[in-house]
């Protein structure tokens, strides 16, 4: 770009990295435990990591044993392998965590979650900024990223202890986090307290789409879409479940762009979810998150390969959306909120409005107060910071707006033709649909 600097200027690794690297090298050489992905090891010392031995329903270990085949079957670096082990020990940990809450509070598990609202559509289609809108309002619930990151309760006596315990583990993955990727910040800016996206409860039972999103393994994403992801999706409410008895709510506000390519699951385990799904050019979409998630690519790999990243997220994007419309086709869009990234970003208190409205939700002068406040409030990935360049990922708008065609007049996406580079202030899309959302059978 000759006026602006891109947001992503490193395709490989820095010097902390490669510090990271060398050290994580000697442990696998040495045969330490962190530098294996092998299932029976994980398993026992995660066991040993809790002291605890009740998985639950051992249909995870299908999901386990394609994730664990997959991680090997990639070019990881010996960081990536600890990170990789890492991920799947905390994924293991939750699972233990789980049982024993639910051993202990076994009403839990008969919790209704009722009328729950779910933010769908593509990465970078403004869903965030939604799912920071709608949890002003008292009524609704969302998932902060300390609940998220652990899910379940560590103290069960002393709810203080356990919240300032699991917001200062939150904190610590996050500096972590922020320290090997530092660009983050400026893509989407995170803290223990900021809402956050649900796929780490799907990563608990190692069937969440982000394995294959932020690896680029295909076996990863084709093996969830050959499996009937109710069970996910049961196991997914169990989270909920435990929050809501931890915490009471009323309803949840729920955002993560995977459960597109769900859908049929996702209704089936919750037939009186509201969904909202968000619309932007797919061009500037497969841009912006190729920038973003390629930061995992290269804390994973050492390098990245951008038109690689480029090409899987486009066909894992037109795949999503294709399985979603079938969905939408088959079960009507009675349960669906439609909503135009450019109408989002020009007026985004009345989209909360509208969306309340059809919800069946008052919308009060402190919910208000709230919205404006936070809209006030400077963040660091405002929009227009990130500043990506669609080319370097070998994508060209044509391409992209002819594969996602169906999609476009579908839902009558205004596309854009923003050249060589691209920025989240860009893109224009969609319109909003308004009509009250109907009642469900047995309300």
């Amino acid at each position: 770009m000759a006026t602006q600097e891109l947001t992503l200027r490193r395709l490989d690794y820095g010097p902390l990295l490669k510090t990271l690297n060398a050290l994580s090298r000697l442990m696998v050489r040495l045969g330490l435990p962190p530098g294996s992905i092998e299932r029976g090891n994980i398993l026992y010392w995660a066991t040993r990591r809790k002291k605890l031995a009740e998985f639950g329903d051992s249909q995870f270990l299908r999901f386990f044993d394609n994730y664990i085949d997959a991680s090997n079957s990639l070019p990881l670096t010996p960081f990536g392998k600890v990170v990789t082990r890492q991920a799947a020990l905390k994924a293991l940990s939750n699972r233990l965590m789980v049982e024993r809450y639910v051993h202990r509070y076994p009403r839990v598990e008969t919790i209704p979650v009722q009328r729950p609202l779910f933010i769908v559509g593509f990465p970078r289609t403004g869903t965030t900024l939604l799912h920071h809108l709608l949890s002003q309002d008292p009524g609704y619930r969302s998932l902060k990223f300390w609940e998220l990151h652990t899910p379940v309760p560590v103290y069960l006596d002393d709810p203080e202890k356990d919240r300032t315990f699991r917001v200062k583990v939150a904190r610590r993955t996050l500096a972590l986090a922020n320290m090997v990727a530092p660009e983050m910040r400026v893509m989407h800016q995170t803290d223990p307290h900021s809402p956050e996206e649900c796929w780490q409860l799907f990563y608990n039972c190692f069937a969440s789409m982000n394995m294959d999103l932020q690896t680029g393994a295909y076996r990863l994403g084709d093996f969830l879409f050959s499996q009937d992801m109710t069970w996910a999706y049961q196991q997914y409410r169990r989270y909920l479940q435990i929050l809501a008895h931890r915490t009471p709510t009323r309803i949840f506000v729920l955002k993560c762009p995977e459960h597109m390519w769900f859908l049929d699951a996702l209704l089936t385990v919750f037939p009186d979810a509201g969904i909202i799904q968000t619309h932007r050019d797919p061009f500037n979409c497969v841009a912006s998150y190729c920038s973003m998630i390629s930061l995992n690519r290269r804390m994973l790999f050492g390098r990245i390969d951008p038109p690689e990243v480029g090409k899987h997220i486009t066909d894992r994007f037109h795949t999503g959306i294709e399985r979603a419309m079938e969905v939408r086709a088959h079960r009507g869009s009675d349960r669906f909120y439609d909503v135009g990234f450019r109408d989002l970003v020009k007026d985004p208190r009345a989209v909360v409005r509208d969306i309340k409205r059809w919800h069946g939700m008052d919308h009060d002068e402190e919910s208000e107060r709230r919205m404006d406040e936070w809209l006030e409030t400077k963040r660091d990935d405002e929009k227009g910071k990130h500043i990506y360049d669609a080319a370097m990922w070998g994508l060209e708008a044509d391409a992209v707006h002819e594969r996602f065609g169906a999609y476009i007049e579908r839902y009558h996406v205004d596309i854009k033709h923003p050249g060589v580079a691209g920025g989240d202030r860009e893109a224009r899309s969609g319109v909003i649909e308004s009509r009250l959302l109907p009642p469900v059978p047995g309300d």
